[in-house]
């Protein structure tokens, strides 16, 4: 099998790994919420959030090394090392909830920087696309979170806020949940992101590698 099919296979395996996993992991966590407030959470529940935690892992590992081998092919390790940075962001962002959604925002630039450059490279669309839902999904994020933090400081000193008018009730509620609604948003877009990946992916040229590397000699 050559380098390149590796690659679309590892990569749009992985990438519909990732959105599968996102999208039950979502659900899961859901129930897994309610079931808890009632005891009633199993064996059961327990060892299918295991097995699509599972899942997801093996589709991130597929994902990356798909990835890593496109850069190879093209001969440019910037977008693979971008990816890396943009991962190692959003650990860090899961770490720290206080400002995870903000650096949540800087592993969507890395990452949309890095699938943009692929898509240039390898003139397929669909990395553009991935990259764009994943950056407005960083910037809701950001946005909703900063709401939220507004309205906590405006309580913490007793003040009004500035963008909802005294006594609103709803604006109240919506501030107040603003914050864990940007948490929720990247398991909104991930799975659509994905699925964007896993299409590029499997939908590249078999003639890429030679052209890649013909260009690779030239320069």
């Amino acid at each position: 099998m050559s380098e390149i099919k590796k690659a679309k296979y590892l990569g749009g395996i992985g990438a519909v790994l990732i959105a599968v996993g996102v999208l039950l992991l979502g659900f899961f966590l859901i129930a897994a919420s309610n079931l808890l407030s009632h005891n009633l959470l199993t064996w059961r529940e327990g060892l299918f959030g295991l097995i699509v935690l599972i899942s997801f892992v093996i589709g991130v590992i597929c994902f990356f090394l798909g990835f890593k081998k496109i850069t190879n092919i093209i001969g440019k390790k910037d977008p693979f090392w971008n990816l890396v940075v943009a991962f190692i962001i959003t650990i860090s962002s899961l770490i720290t909830p206080i400002v995870g959604t903000a650096l949540f925002l800087v592993a969507a630039i890395f990452f949309s920087k890095s699938l943009k450059e692929i898509g240039k490279i390898t003139r397929q669309k669909l990395f553009h696309w991935a990259a764009n839902v994943f950056l407005l999904s960083g910037v809701l994020s950001v946005i909703l979170s900063s709401l939220g933090i507004l309205y906590m400081i405006c309580t913490l000193f007793g003040q009004k806020c500035p963008l909802f008018s005294e006594g609103s009730k709803a604006s109240s509620n919506f501030l107040i949940f603003s914050y864990f609604f940007a948490i929720l948003i990247p398991l909104f877009f991930l799975p659509f992101t994905f699925l964007f990946l896993a299409i590029a992916f499997f939908t590249l040229p078999e003639a890429l590698s030679q052209k890649s590397l013909t260009e690779k000699k030239e320069t």
